[in-house]
């Protein structure tokens, strides 16, 4: 799968709530990104 050059910059939030741009989760080591769609 081809990522779109914009996905490392965009932005959520961790675990405090506080917004940081998605390539910062992983520039200290390697991380599993899961995205969950809640259907209810």
């Amino acid at each position: 799968m081809k990522l779109p050059p914009e996905f490392p910059s965009t932005t959520v939030l961790d675990r405090n709530g506080q917004a940081v741009p998605l390539a910062t989760l992983w520039a200290d080591q390697t991380r599993v990104l899961v995205f969950l769609r809640h259907y209810g």
